[in-house]
């Protein structure tokens, strides 16, 4: 009987960390890529980095990136929600090493 509550105990422990870790799948538990890299490589993979440039010094926001994003995606762009999702972020939002990608930064 005493075996049987300490598996029951163990049983519950394995339970609870299955539940409450925040990484159910691999590449979730992957630290986030820098935005230039994630912009250089997933941008670059159809077109010249250099085509972001015009929307980017025009200050298109979030909204504008979204849709681009989910253009690219249908057009065969390979990304995970996340990456989607920070894509937007990061060229809604550029910062200086993203701008550094447009030769007239």
């Amino acid at each position: 009987m005493h075996m049987l509550h300490y598996w029951q105990k163990t049983a519950v422990v394995l339970a609870f960390a299955l539940i409450t870790v925040p990484c159910g799948q691999p590449q979730q538990c992957q630290a986030k890529e820098p935005c230039e890299k994630l912009v250089q490589n997933k941008c670059s993979s159809c077109h010249f980095v250099t085509y972001i440039c015009e929307p980017i010094e025009r200050g298109k926001g979030s909204f504008y990136w979204k849709r681009t994003v989910k253009a690219m995606v249908m057009s065969g762009m390979e990304t995970t929600k996340e990456e989607n999702e920070q894509l937007v972020d990061c060229l809604g939002n550029p910062s200086d090493k993203v701008q550094a990608l447009c030769p007239n930064k």
